[in-house]
Order: C-alpha cells, then sequence, then structure tokens
C-alpha cells in the first residue's frame, strides 16, 4: 500500500462494520469507522473532515442486505447495484411497504438500483431478529441522514438467512418499499435475481468499444446497455459482448466474488454451478429462459468442467467463453486484463491513474476468509470506475 501515494484502506473491526464504512464512502465526506492517511489537498488526518477524495460523492437510491454468515444467497446480489444509473432497472417482488393500498403486497415494480450498497446483517442463523446496527446506520444515512435519496430496499436470502422482521423494519426507517429475493438455495436465488435482470443486445449506435486500446494508459470502461460487455482478448483489441450471463462456482464462489466489479458495472446475470455432473435445476431453467447470446464461465474446470460448460452453451443456445487462472487469485487478474484493460506493462507510471481494488479471498468453507469484504466491494469498485473511468490523484 506505502507503493501507491492515494491509497485507502476501507476496514472495520468486524465484517458488518466494514461493510458499513464500504457503504458510507460511496457517498463520501462523512465520519468513516476505518482509519487511512488522509490523501486530501488538505492533508489532515481528522476523519470528521475529511477532503472529497474519501468518498465517491454518489448519494445510492436503494439498499442491498445480505446474511453476513454465508455467501451463499448473497453470491448473485453484486449484479443488482447499479454504478452508471443508464441500466434497465431489475422488476422485483414486494414484500413490504409503507402504504400496502398504494403498493400492495406480492406485487412487482422496478426498483431503482443506483449505486445500491450492498450491506451485511447477522442472519437468523446466528440468532439475530432483525438488522444490525451497522446495517440501521447505513440505512439511517442514506435514507434521511448524509443521503436522502434511498427509498426502496431489497433483501436477497430467505427467512433463514435474513431476519423474516427485517421487511417491516426497513419500512420503519422510512423506505417506501422493500422487496425479497429468495429461492429453494442459493441456485434458485441466483435465477431469480438473473431474470430479474435480464439482457440486451448491442445498441445499434454503440457497435464499438468507447475505448478500442488498453496500451500504456488507464481504460475507460463504457456502457452500453444491460448484460453488454468488452472483452479485451489484448491491450489492442476489444469486442463488445451482447445478451451476456456469467455461468461460475456457487460452492466456495470466490470467482464470482471477484468478479462483482464488472457484473455489476454491466449488469450481468449470474448464474451458478454446485460441482457435480449436472447442473442444478434452476440454473438449467434460467439458461433455457434468459435470452443469451454469450455465456461467460468463471474458473477453471475442476469448478466448471469443459462438459458443463458445452453443456450449459447449448441449453442457452450461446457463444461460451471463459476465463480462468491456475488459482483464485490468477483468475481475477485475467479478469481485470480482460474485462477492464488492466494490462500490465511493469512499468508504475503506466498504472499511476489506475483504480485497482484489493480484498483478501483464502481459504474456503467454514473458515473462509475475506468473502465478506469481497461482496461489499463489488459495487464500491464498480461505482469507482463509472464515476471516474480514468481516476486521477486529487489535485
Amino acid at each position: 500500500m506505502e507503493g501507491w501515494p492515494n491509497a485507502l484502506r476501507i476496514w472495520g473491526p468486524d465484517r458488518y462494520q466494514t461493510s458499513l464504512a464500504t457503504a458510507l464512502t460511496m457517498r463520501g465526506l462523512g465520519d468513516f469507522p476505518f482509519n487511512s492517511p488522509d490523501p486530501s489537498p488538505e492533508g489532515t488526518n481528522l476523519l470528521e473532515r475529511p477532503g472529497p477524495w474519501w468518498g465517491l460523492q454518489t448519494c445510492p437510491r436503494s439498499i442491498i442486505v445480505v446474511a453476513g454468515d454465508s455467501p451463499a444467497d448473497a453470491l448473485a446480489a453484486t449484479a443488482l447495484s447499479d454504478p452508471t444509473d443508464a441500466s434497465t432497472e431489475p422488476y422485483l417482488r414486494r414484500s413490504a411497504a409503507a402504504d400496502p393500498l398504494f403498493d400492495p403486497i406480492g406485487g412487482y415494480n422496478r426498483v431503482d438500483t443506483h449505486a445500491a450498497a450492498v450491506l451485511l446483517t447477522r442472519s437468523t442463523r446466528d440468532g439475530a431478529f432483525g438488522l444490525s446496527t451497522s446495517v440501521r446506520i447505513a440505512a439511517k444515512d442514506f435514507r434521511s441522514g448524509g443521503c436522502s435519496t434511498a427509498r426502496q430496499a431489497i433483501i436477497v436470502g430467505g427467512t433463514a438467512a435474513v431476519p423474516a422482521a427485517v421487511d417491516e423494519e426497513l419500512v420503519a426507517l422510512g423506505f417506501s418499499e422493500v422487496f425479497r429475493v429468495e429461492g429453494l438455495n442459493r441456485y434458485q436465488t441466483a435465477a431469480k435475481v438473473a431474470i430479474a435482470l435480464g439482457t440486451a443486445s448491442i445498441p445499434e449506435a454503440g457497435k464499438s468499444c468507447v475505448d478500442v486500446s488498453a496500451r500504456n494508459r488507464p481504460t475507460e470502461m463504457g456502457f452500453y446497455a444491460n448484460s453488454v460487455i468488452e472483452w479485451r482478448a489484448s491491450a489492442d483489441l476489444c469486442t463488445l459482448l451482447g445478451n451476456t450471463v456469467v455461468l461460475t462456482d456457487g460452492i466456495i464462489g470466490a470467482d464470482a466474488l471477484a468478479a462483482g466489479w464488472w457484473t455489476s458495472f454491466w449488469q450481468v446475470p449470474v448464474l451458478l454451478h454446485n460441482g457435480r455432473e449436472n447442473l442444478p435445476i434452476a440454473t438449467r431453467q434460467a439458461l433455457q429462459s434468459i435470452g443469451i447470446e454469450n455465456l461467460v464461465v468463471l474458473g477453471g474446470t475442476e469448478r466448471i468442467s469443459s462438459q458443463i460448460a458445452e453443456e450449459a452453451g447449448e441449453l442457452a443456445g450461446a457463444k461460451v467463453w471463459r476465463i480462468a487462472g491456475p488459482d483464485r487469485y490468477s483468475t481475477s487478474i485475467q479478469m481485470a486484463k480482460t474485462l477492464g484493460g488492466w494490462w500490465p506493462t511493469g512499468r508504475a507510471v503506466d498504472a499511476a491513474a489506475s483504480m485497482l481494488c484489493i480484498v483478501a479471498s483464502d481459504p474456503s468453507g467454514l473458515r473462509a476468509l475475506g468473502w465478506p469484504d469481497a461482496l461489499s466491494a463489488g459495487p464500491w469498485c464498480g461505482a469507482a470506475g463509472g464515476n471516474a473511468s480514468n481516476p486521477r490523484p486529487p489535485e
């Protein structure tokens, strides 16, 4: 971190407060529960008076609440957050409302997910009955504090994950509508999120990447339509892929979490595989029902075999692309190159104005570390790229 003059560490004493710190840094200019050298022009270390660089100066119009004890239901949640304010918003089922007569429970509505922060709350499995304190702080701030723009809230996961009382608790905090996306398992939950997001073709007005070359300078990412991504086979070649959906491992989830910055930026649906010889039923059904032209498989054949990738492509009638490295870390670097245009040259000066997000990821299973931070970081990194595609140090 010392080698980056404007490095910022966002953290808290636990995963929930780190989630809060990440969320509040979306808007900036507030009191944050983290500590880092101040890169602002004033040179002050007082967190109560930070410079604008501390945050992205973006007020979320909704929040996304997920359980913080397991990534199961949350792997696909990051894609719901829209950092560009240019996407087609998801169509979700309402679970609570301030005015049920006007907004009936069980009805559907579009949700404005611009800059939606992903907030971790303690789960029902951990004995929770309502929102964690950190989520309440963030929710109040976005609804009626430093921001007053968030009017809708999304819960991803069933009541075994996020307590049943949370829906009405969010209404009590001032949210006009609450939507809960849940399935019988993580695969069905991801499929429901994917269907809600939908896909789109490459617009006639934008048939080429806004920044074709990624050589020797930061690359500008462009938004074209939901699920339209930039695919960079090299630093000098960029191709647009429309109607794109991701298929990735749903057991360990490291690749899905590492993809959060670009699935969020381009609003790409994420479907999950269970590592077995056959695709989960919910994933198969989604592959057949969503209009898919390009299927991006994340991770090596140990996670998703060639046979499964081929079968998924046939079910979707789509061309299959794979991004993989020998391990999760290499896979994340391949994503940065292929989808972010971050082709390292070996010269630090070439990356001086680049935006890099680094989170921990190790190991797997019950002792897994880092995934909660990666989950919260996905929308933040997507928003950072959306706000300033060529970020520069403060002047």
